[in-house]
């Protein structure tokens, strides 16, 4: 019985992309899509997309690699010509700004801390209350499963 309903449940899905409309109004599916074939050697063959030559340029700094759509001003760029359909991302050209928020603050060396000492001694209090209700809720978890 089982079988059956899962035999019946595959074929419903088969059959139903030709009955179920699309946005188009036409059936997901046709018969004639079943019929056609795109793949290599199956009647007809693919025609490959024309597609103009980019010129890509690359260099390297101090930061690493770089890689450009655009023409760049720096030393050692070398200009590169790619044939073919390839993925490419436009170079994008950042406003001129002025000194960055982070370049602002003075750095802090690590380990240097920010906190007031009296903030410090707060801190170190709540600390201390927060481990001795950790501690409480430990005893009375251990005193409720009946460890010692």
């Amino acid at each position: 019985m089982f079988l059956r309903l899962m035999i019946l449940v595959v074929l419903a899905a088969c059959i139903a992309p030709f009955f179920i409309k699309g946005p188009s109004g036409k059936p997901l599916m046709s018969l004639s899509d079943l019929m056609t074939s795109s793949a290599p050697g199956a009647g007809e063959s693919p025609t490959p997309a024309t597609v103009e030559p980019r010129t890509i340029y690359k260099w390297q700094d101090e930061d690493g690699w770089h890689f450009s759509t655009e023409p760049v001003d720096a030393p050692g760029v070398e200009t590169i010509v790619v044939n073919g359909d390839i993925n490419i991302v436009p170079a994008v050209t950042l406003p001129a700004s002025g000194p960055s928020p982070s370049a602002a603050t003075p750095s802090i060396p690590p380990g240097v801390t920010t906190v007031s000492p009296e903030k410090i001694q707060e801190m170190m209090g709540a600390a201390g209350e927060l481990q001795e209700t950790i501690d409480q809720r430990k005893a009375d978890i251990d005193k409720a499963v009946g460890h010692p």
